[in-house]
């Protein structure tokens, strides 16, 4: 038989949890020995009982569990072993492949990456909207341009003169807001498009298999 990829990761939480639950049961039975243990107590042998304890748990039980739990956990993550390397997909966004045949762990990855250098990008300064800035060999940017120069008159009002004007060089290194909106759109289209593809390649079959079976039968032989 076979299971999907995506099935065999949404159980193995299930069956992990089962065996953590099973493993901590049987501890807390182990480390309480009145659990596993049991007696009757009678006057001089004869009469009924007057005082009894039965037992209410046996290391074999609890073993037992330990060992089917133990069984499916080894089979599931050994199944998603071999569903990662055998899973795959392209990265496709609107229509262009920009990477085939890509595993699914690095498809996994991928999509974490991109959502971390979209988070330091967004960060990313942009130039004043209000100023034309024209890119210079240097790869900086820089803006010329007239500024009236205005002087006080000493009046009751203290207005302000225009005396002259004088000519602005600034310069900046801080990125246009068009450029920057394009590298996040894109970046954006990238996550969608490694979920799109994780999704793809978990849909992957994988075999069933006994790991589970065959160490559980190594270790319970006589």
């Amino acid at each position: 038989m076979t299971k999907k990829l995506n099935e065999i990761l949404v159980t193995e939480p299930c069956i992990e949890a089962a065996l953590r639950r099973a493993l901590g049961e049987a501890k807390h039975t182990f480390q309480d020995p009145n659990r596993l243990s049991g007696y009757e107590r009678t006057d001089s042998g004869e009469g009924p009982a007057e005082t009894t304890r039965t037992v209410s748990e046996s290391v074999e039980s609890k073993l037992e569990t330990i060992w089917k739990t133990t069984e499916e956990h080894l089979n599931i993550i050994g199944q998603k072993a071999i569903g990662n390397t055998l899973a795959r997909a392209d990265l496709e966004v609107d229509g262009e492949v920009i990477l085939e045949d890509v595993p699914v762990i690095l498809l996994a990855g991928l999509e974490y990456r991109l959502k971390e250098l979209k988070k330091a990008l967004t960060r990313v300064p942009i130039l004043d909207n209000h100023i034309e800035w024209e890119k210079t060999d240097e790869g900086v940017y820089q803006a010329k341009f007239w500024e009236k120069r205005l002087k006080f008159k000493k009046t009751d009002d203290d207005k302000k003169e225009v005396v002259g004007e004088y000519r602005v060089r600034k310069q900046s290194g801080k990125m246009p807001r068009g450029d920057k909106q394009v590298i996040i759109e894109r970046l954006d289209r990238l996550i969608v498009a490694a979920k799109i593809a994780v999704q793809r390649a978990n849909d992957q079959d994988v075999e069933d298999i006994e790991y589970g079976s065959k160490i559980v039968d190594y270790i319970k032989k006589s």
